[in-house]
């Protein structure tokens, strides 16, 4: 925008220049017009005494202010068209990783060619992400991104954990060898739409790529084959992206989930399925309690802590259907057809909510398992610093430990794990037990 006001600005005052110049042509004083209008000291001087110049026509005043005044924004109107051109360096082979190089020159005055280099034939990726913090969407603000696969260059813009849909890149190639995989690409320095990110020579910027977790040239999960860097394209200078820290809400929902889902609901489903002596219901039912608080204090944790799309990558989405069958299971507990009386034969809608009941319950423990080792590697995934990896790590070994100690010796001695759980000691209410456990 300014580089258009300084040409127009520039071309506005050389017609004044030129308007005004035959004024001076017509005057009383030749020697004011001998020299041309950007020399105009030059034409004070031919006029030997002070006077002369006061005897100037008022236009030919305002012809020598506006060629003065025309000179600096020429001038800058020239530096700017070759700005980017002074700025972009040519690099040749940065080192992105172990299997990833980079390499860019500049093409004109605001577009430049990059080209990427992968050690294997696979896919291959490389974007711009906003701000320094590392972040494959620019942490929810977007990602401009340009992937090689299948042969194909196709441009996409990402704000979550999902490509979309992505736009054909003119005049890109994807060169997918035996034994090496070439992305080329040229774009201008300024984005030409919100889609797009700029290019800043002179200011550090996050570089971010990715390229196949096995050898596939068709675009799929990357796994940890991922990176970023902040690199100036002015000199090449490539330093090392911040790590991103976790939030109270993002440490809470983390918390709580870990605690719902490698502690206590686990325990109680070992404890309804292997240790059916003393007060197991009372304990099983208080634990599962629990377990359905924790779960909703860290949905609505995550929910609210973050500014990115939500249910956009696969924790998310286990996540989400872990948290709709643990509301639902307590309230398929209390919707359980009658017990039958003593002696009476259990009926089929009997049966078949305690099959349900038992299904939903062991599939809620082994995916709320799942996912707990998943948030964990998540976290590494994101790219957050190590103090949250740390923490969720020692929080999923402390929890889940003693439920594999007590999962395996519940098997051998299930009334001593049950005494030391004390489970036995405590009167149990008739009423409170199952129908097939009052029948035992």
């Amino acid at each position: 925008t300014m580089t258009r006001m300084g040409s127009l600005c520039s071309r506005f005052l050389l017609v004044i220049t030129v308007s005004l110049q035959s004024v001076c042509t017509a005057s009383a004083h030749p020697c004011h017009c001998q020299y041309p209008p950007l020399l105009y000291f030059r034409s004070m001087m031919c006029c030997q005494k002070r006077d002369h110049f006061s005897k100037l026509p008022p236009r030919s005043i305002w012809t020598v202010a506006a060629a003065f005044l025309s000179v600096p924004v020429a001038v800058a109107e020239s530096r700017d068209d070759g700005r980017h051109l002074a700025e972009v360096a040519t690099v040749n082979g940065i080192s992105l990783g172990d299997s990833v190089s980079l390499s860019f020159e500049p093409l004109s005055t605001d577009s430049i060619q990059l080209e990427v280099k992968l050690a294997t034939s696979a896919w291959v990726g490389i974007g711009f992400s906003k701000g320094t913090v590392t972040s494959m969407n620019g942490q929810g603000e977007g990602a401009d991104i340009v992937v090689c696969a299948s042969g194909d260059v196709l441009r996409y813009f990402v704000t979550g954990y999902s490509l979309g849909s992505g736009v054909s890149v003119a005049g890109a190639s994807c060169t997918q060898a035996s034994s090496e995989t070439t992305l080329r690409f040229s774009r201008t320095l300024s984005a030409s739409s919100s889609s797009e990110i700029d290019i800043t020579p002179g200011t550090g910027q996050q570089v971010i790529w990715a390229f196949s977790e096995g050898d596939s040239i068709a675009l799929g999960s990357h796994g940890g084959n991922k990176g970023s860097a902040i690199i100036d394209f002015s000199s090449g200078a490539v330093a090392e992206a911040e790590s991103k820290s976790g939030t109270p809400l993002l440490y809470l929902h983390a918390i709580s989930m870990l605690i719902a889902w490698a502690g206590l609901g686990p325990m109680g489903a070992i404890i309804a399925s292997r240790l059916k002596v003393g007060k197991w219901f009372q304990v099983h039912r208080g634990l599962q309690s629990a377990t359905v608080i924790a779960t909703i204090i860290g949905f609505v944790a995550i929910l609210i802590g973050t500014d990115y799309k939500h249910f956009d990558s696969w924790h998310a989405n286990i996540g989400l259907l872990i948290v709709t069958l643990t509301i639902l299971q307590p309230l398929n507990a209390v919707l359980r057809p009658h017990k039958p009386s003593e002696g009476e034969e259990k009926s089929n809608n009997r049966k078949a909510w305690e099959m349900l009941h038992k299904v939903l319950g062991w599939l809620l423990v082994l995916a709320g398992l799942c996912n707990a080792i998943g948030g964990v590697l998540h976290v590494r995934e994101l790219s957050y610093d190590d103090t949250l990896f740390g923490v969720t790590l020692s929080l999923f070994l402390l929890f889940y430990v003693p439920y594999i100690v007590v999962a395996v010796f519940s098997c051998v001695w299930p009334n001593r794990v049950g005494s030391y759980l004390h489970l036995v000691d405590a009167p149990v209410e008739k009423d409170d037990l199952p129908d097939e456990d009052q029948q035992q």
